[in-house]
C-alpha cells in the first residue's frame, strides 16, 4: 500500500487519499499512522531519490531530432514533405517507445551509455 500511495503522489494529478487507500486495498489493517511511518522509511531508505536521473523522453527527443535534422540537411529539396512527415511520425513513435521502456522491466536495465 506504500507503494502504490508513493507512485499516486508522484504520477497523478490528483493523488488516491491515503484514507481511501486503507479502507478499500488495505481492507482497515492499516492506520494512517502506520500508512505514514511506512511511507517515511520507504523515501529514507531510497534517500528520497524516487525519480529517474536521466529524462528518457527529453534525451531520446534531443537524440532524434540531432539524427533527423542532420540527414535533413543531407537531403534535395524535393525530398523534404517525406523528412518532415517522418519527423512527425518519428517523434509519436519515439514517445510510444520511452513509454513502452519506462513501464517494461526488461528494458530499464539497460543504461543509455551501453
Amino acid at each position: 500500500m506504500t507503494a502504490i500511495l508513493l507512485a499516486s503522489k508522484y504520477e497523478d494529478i490528483i493523488p488516491i487519499p491515503a484514507d481511501s487507500l486503507i479502507k478499500k486495498a488495505g481492507h482497515n489493517k492499516f492506520t494512517l499512522v502506520e500508512l505514514v511511518q511506512l511511507e517515511r522509511e520507504v523515501l529514507q531508505a531510497l534517500q528520497f531519490n524516487i525519480h529517474l536521473q536521466v529524462d528518457v523522453y527529453n534525451e531520446s527527443s534531443l537524440l532524434f531530432s540531432s539524427i533527423v535534422s542532420k540527414l535533413f540537411l543531407s537531403c534535395p529539396a524535393s525530398a523534404a514533405a517525406g523528412w518532415k512527415l517522418l519527423i512527425k511520425e518519428g517523434s509519436q513513435f519515439l514517445v510510444f517507445l520511452c513509454y513502452m521502456i519506462t513501464y517494461t522491466s526488461q528494458f530499464t536495465q539497460y543504461h543509455l551509455a551501453n
